[in-house]
């Protein structure tokens, strides 16, 4: 079981278990806010995300799209979705995305900022990402943010 305030580092190839407990939350009366490398079209197909606000990382030009290299208006965002709201939810997938076109330490900053910002307001965090696209000093700095989830024959180790 989640708590409210705190930050979870789902460590996966694909964001299945971090979607699963995203709606399963959803579900229990949860607002939520999912932002992903994934179209969201393709969120609701495969991982059965649904009926929240989503928002797709990504370099195109849309609506309800952010851009990789813009942190700001990525944690803007999800700190004016969280701020003096109760029971929310927040699905962060696409970590690796956005080390790829910011400094590192930037987007770990960014994360501080958002599990800061998640205590505060009692809101849930869901990061997920692969391990294997870090190295292993870059994955205790973000493990360091948060409580690790890992797949383990089929239950949780936090």
């Amino acid at each position: 079981m989640l708590e409210d305030g705190k930050t979870y580092l789902i460590l996966e190839k694909k964001p299945a278990k971090a979607a699963g407990l995203f709606m399963d939350y959803v579900s229990r009366g949860y607002k939520g806010l999912c932002i992903s490398r994934i179209h969201p079209n393709i969120l609701k197909k495969d991982y059965g995300v649904g009926g929240v606000r989503t928002l797709w990382l990504t370099s195109s030009a849309c609506i309800d799209c952010i851009a990789p290299t813009a942190l700001g208006h990525l944690t803007n965002a999800i700190v004016k979705y969280v701020t003096n709201r109760e029971k929310i939810i927040v699905m962060l997938h696409g970590i690796e995305y956005l080390s790829i076109h910011n400094e590192f330490v930037r987007v770990v900053r960014m994360i501080t900022y958002i599990n800061d910002t998640i205590m505060r307001n009692g809101g849930i965090l869901l990061l997920s990402m692969d391990p294997e696209a870090f190295s292993m000093k870059e994955l205790g700095l973000i493990k360091h943010e948060a409580h690790v989830i890992l797949p383990m024959n089929g239950k949780e180790k936090t």
